[in-house]
């Protein structure tokens, strides 16, 4: 095994370093594996570089999206859809998915480059012929489509949704749980930005979804998608527009009260700030006066520590002073 895929493997010791060592492990290796001596080495080694640096948390992340790309376009000069097309077809949505990521460049026209190397990948991983693969693209096409700024928002967002669920075609909950969840988490965090249709049936989509995979998500399962599922959950009854309105906000509260369960101020400081803000709001908006105190005190102790805190931090010190002339 190449020590550079070892180094990608590992699960112990500090994951910044690993991959950092797994790339310069992979370096080490292109100058003896070289394009002319061993091509299909060379062009696997740039993948792994490439899979690499999408992977890196340290250094400049928009520096190691480029050189993912770079890494595989190069691997491409190789792995032609002629010579293979299974392995041009991973290129294309790796690519895909590295152009989504740029930090450089045009937002707009990476974002249609990955709707583009996502289209070619559909042109070799068919339904028939690779059926998983087929429905992964599909989940990415939806991401990028519900990314792109180019075209009509809301064609896009409906292009988004049709990807989608044509991914849970083959992503059903009997055969792979995991990604079915995953789906709904995508499928209902597109409806609750539709902007055709109906609000109010787009909002309780958007709830039927985010309760689909909280069946998969549990808290025992997966804490940090239950937790995340939960804040979501909480913004989706505020928003909705349907029902009783005390009643939603009531529900709102109860789902960021469950979140902090496991998002706590100890274990998780950025997301327990995050959703007690949004907790604030909704207890703001439902009249609960001395509950909102008590979460516009805590953000305000909180305070600069909160990454947000430059921007959402005036309306948490206008709030406590309405808030405490109420006492």
């Amino acid at each position: 095994m190449i020590p550079g895929n070892v180094c990608m493997d590992r699960v112990t010791g500090d994951n910044g370093s690993n991959v950092d060592k797994a790339i310069r492990c992979y370096a080490l290796a292109l100058e003896v594996w070289t394009r002319v001596a061993a091509p299909l080495e060379w062009a696997r080694l740039q993948v792994s570089m490439g899979n690499a640096c999408v992977d890196r948390v340290n250094g400049d992340k928009a520096v190691n999206v480029d050189k993912a790309i770079e890494c595989y376009n190069l691997a491409l000069e190789v792995w032609t859809r002629e010579a293979a097309p299974l392995e041009w077809a991973r290129m294309q949505m790796n690519l895909g998915y590295a152009y989504g990521d740029r930090v450089t460049g045009d937002k707009g026209a990476n974002v249609d480059k990955a709707v583009e190397c996502y289209a070619l990948a559909l042109e070799v991983w068919t339904r028939e012929a690779a059926p998983l693969e087929w429905a992964q693209v599909h989940l990415n096409l939806g991401i990028a489509y519900r990314d792109r700024v180019t075209g009509g928002k809301g064609a896009n967002l409906d292009k988004a949704i049709d990807c989608f669920e044509i991914a849970l075609e083959v992503r059903t909950r009997e055969e792979t749980p995991l990604e079915w969840a995953r789906t709904q988490v995508n499928l209902g965090a597109t409806y609750m930005y539709r902007v055709n249709g109906d609000k109010g049936a787009n909002l309780e989509k958007v709830i039927d979804c985010y309760r689909l995979a909280l069946e998969v998500w549990t808290r025992e399962a997966a804490a940090p998608e239950w937790a995340m599922m939960q804040m979501n959950m909480g913004s989706a009854y505020r928003s909705r527009v349907t029902g009783d309105k005390g009643a939603n906000l009531d529900k709102s509260i109860d789902h960021y009260v469950m979140s902090l369960k496991v998002w706590t101020r100890e274990a998780a400081p950025q997301m327990w700030a995050v959703v007690t803000f949004q907790l604030l709001i909704s207890q703001v908006e439902a009249e609960e006066w001395a509950a909102a105190l008590v979460s516009a005190r805590s953000l305000h102790q909180f305070g600069p520590r909160w990454v947000y805190w430059r921007q959402q931090g005036p309306y948490v010190v206008a709030e406590l002073k309405r808030l405490e002339a109420k006492f």
